[in-house]
């Protein structure tokens, strides 16, 4: 039996996106047949470019502000700067707020770092580490990992 994957709809940005476009385009009908109605011959068509011009300009820069705001980059690949030290690691990066959606975790050698936004980033680290701090200042998180100590097990051998 095959399966069906089913989208999961529209986000609220794309929704709004469409909502923007559709209302300028509203807008600039309204705006066109007031003017022909009003100013008649060559005026009319002047102010009716110059207004068209105008309404498509700002209906552009409503929707980058849309796009901005709720839609992450799909280009943008989070990079954090990896700091070295004896016997530490310090990660640092900027993460999307609000400061309550942001959590760490570090389990099996692998940091996970979580954010508003939709962030979710993995960073693989050493085995051996343990977070020991996490800043997060301004959007940008610092995460500092101590190495742990790790004592060999004591094999306890049984002659048969």
């Amino acid at each position: 039996m095959k399966s069906i994957k089913r989208d999961r709809g529209t986000s609220l940005g794309e929704f709004l996106n469409y909502i923007v476009l559709v209302v300028g385009m509203l807008v600039m009908t309204v705006v066109l047949v007031l003017l022909v109605r009003v100013q008649r011959g060559i005026l009319g068509i002047v102010l009716g470019a110059i207004a068209v011009g105008l309404l498509v300009y700002w209906i552009s820069e409503l929707r980058k502000t849309v796009k901005k705001e709720f839609f992450i980059p799909s280009a943008m690949k989070w990079s954090p700067d990896i700091l070295h030290r004896d016997d530490e690691i310090i990660v640092v990066g900027v993460v999307p707020g609000p400061e309550k959606k942001v959590k760490v975790e570090f389990r099996n050698g692998i940091l996970e770092v979580r954010g508003g936004q939709r962030f979710h980033e993995f960073v693989t680290l050493g085995e051996h580490l343990k977070v020991e701090e996490t800043k997060y200042v301004n959007r940008v998180l610092q995460v500092r990992l101590g190495k742990e100590t790790v004592f060999p097990r004591a094999s306890s051998s049984s002659d048969s």
